[in-house]
């Protein structure tokens, strides 16, 4: 995640930085299950949980206090 309107070649270079981190073995100790998918499907994905959240708060009622 960055700042909007952040350069592609920027998006790409820390893209294949958290790429190589998340390959590390360590990573996998904390159960997680990393995916490196690029940077667009990522930020759809996003897209897409934001949305189905939103849905679920708005159907639900709930208002902060």
């Amino acid at each position: 995640m960055g700042p909007p309107n952040l350069p592609k070649p920027i998006v790409r270079k820390l893209h294949s930085e958290f790429v190589k981190v998340i390959k590390l073995n360590d990573i996998l100790a904390g159960g997680a299950e990393p995916v490196g998918s690029e940077p667009e499907a990522f930020r759809q994905y996003l897209l897409a949980d934001l949305a189905k959240w939103a849905k679920l708060v708005k159907e639900s009622g709930a208002k902060l206090n």
